[in-house]
């Protein structure tokens, strides 16, 4: 079987599909849904929060380990293309971050 490169993408897709299917209901205006995963994901990894702020900017997104302690407590809204910058910098699935699943 030859090497898919969208195939991680296409995996995380699915989990994201599950996740969002799973019943789980979310109030209209909800911007945040991934904020106690990523504490879990970055305290699993070791990390702490100006860590992963770290590891953030240098993948373009400009958060300090004040933004990331506002992700955590869902103070602060997260767009679709941090929450994939955000799995990249803590090394995980992106649906992981939805459903906290592997």
């Amino acid at each position: 079987m030859a090497f898919d490169p969208l195939d991680p993408l296409r995996r995380d897709a699915d989990r994201i599909r599950k996740a969002l299917s799973s019943g789980r209901r979310f109030r209209i205006g909800e911007k945040n849904v991934v904020g106690t995963r990523v504490r879990e994901a970055r305290k699993a990894r070791g990390s702490t929060q100006g860590e992963l702020a770290q590891r953030l900017q240098a993948r373009g997104l400009p958060w300090d380990q004040t933004a990331i302690s506002l992700v955590e407590s869902h103070q602060h809204e997260v767009l679709d293309s941090e929450v994939v910058i955000l799995a990249h910098a803590l090394g995980v699935p992106v649906g992981q971050l939805f459903s906290g699943g592997q």
